[in-house]
């Protein structure tokens, strides 16, 4: 029944444009790989002119279990969702409980307030409808934003003798929308990332810009994980392959020990299984074309055969 629903919701939601071109998670087509190679581009190009690019990787604490039931009921009506469609999306909401179990202890019995259920088909499409809108805070500001479920991130560019400040005021915003729909902002794990040619003269280095949430100043990092991928402050990912590199050798290594057999066939398969994914996980973005790193990421295959 849930598939019914679900698809059902998407066709509409889909075909009359209410999910942001923006959202990469969860939807049909877009990936983990579409998100960074938007990303990528516009980062590529800023660097081409020669401007410094500010990213700010915002994390959500706890997005799909901060979810206000009222409150995603009461966009779920602005979308035009109404009548039986929505007294049984409302039904599915409310009315849980849970309990914990260890061992062959049970805890009492407490209500679930808010939050969509985890593990359910239709979750994830009420969760994407309960953040759908917070793009729209930024759109007279010069800022770009993607987002890859609950993950955002907030991009400027500008060049080296200018001073900027619409990030700072994209990031208050999203402050404030995010205490009005009840969504706590993980500081801790929020972080800034500058993207800028180390080549420039010192003359035209960037100004100590710094960026702060509810007066919490974001730390700079010359390297950023995003959603599994690492880069750099050059866009180049010699150490995103070395580490990769290195966690395939190590599994390469683990499987030859652990398997008895050396047929062709098992082995393969294993490596197919465990190793590879490591290898081609979102390649298109690393896209790597100097010979050195084609090498490193071939000796490993070369190792195992």
């Amino acid at each position: 029944m849930e598939r019914v629903i679900n698809k059902t919701l998407r066709c509409y939601l889909l075909n009359q444009g209410f999910i942001t071109k923006h959202q990469h998670g969860f939807i049909k087509r877009k990936s983990v790989t579409s998100n960074l190679l938007e990303c990528l581009e516009d980062w590529t190009l800023n660097l081409q002119s020669r401007h410094v690019t500010d990213v700010i990787f915002i994390d959500f604490k706890k997005a799909f279990d901060t979810v206000c039931h009222n409150k995603l009921l009461f966009k779920l009506q602005s979308y035009g969702i109404h009548g039986n469609l929505f007294n049984w999306i409302q039904a599915f909401l409310l009315g849980r409980s849970q309990s914990v179990r260890v061992g062959k202890s049970i805890s009492a019995i407490s209500t679930v307030i808010s939050g969509v259920p985890q593990g359910s088909v239709l979750g994830p499409t009420l969760f994407l409808l309960y953040i759908n809108d917070v793009v729209d805070i930024f759109i007279d500001l010069t800022v770009s934003f993607s987002l890859f479920a609950d993950d955002l991130k907030l991009c400027s560019d500008y060049t080296v003798d200018a001073t900027h400040s619409d990030l700072q005021a994209a990031i208050n915003r999203l402050t404030e929308c995010a205490k009005k729909w009840q969504l706590q902002i993980s500081i801790p794990k929020c972080s800034a990332f500058r993207i800028k040619n180390t080549q420039w003269s010192l003359a035209n280095e960037v100004a100590d810009l710094t960026y702060n949430i509810d007066g919490h100043v974001l730390p700079f990092t010359d390297h950023i994980r995003d959603l599994g991928i690492y880069h750099d402050s050059r866009l180049k990912y010699d150490e995103h392959i070395s580490n990769i590199v290195h966690n395939a050798f190590s599994r390469s290594v683990l499987i030859l020990k652990s398997f008895h057999s050396r047929d062709y066939r098992a082995l393969k398969l294993a490596f197919c299984t465990y190793v590879r994914p490591l290898l081609e996980f979102s390649s298109q973005v690393l896209s790597p074309h100097y010979t050195y790193l084609i090498d490193k990421l071939e000796s490993l295959q070369r190792f195992f055969y």
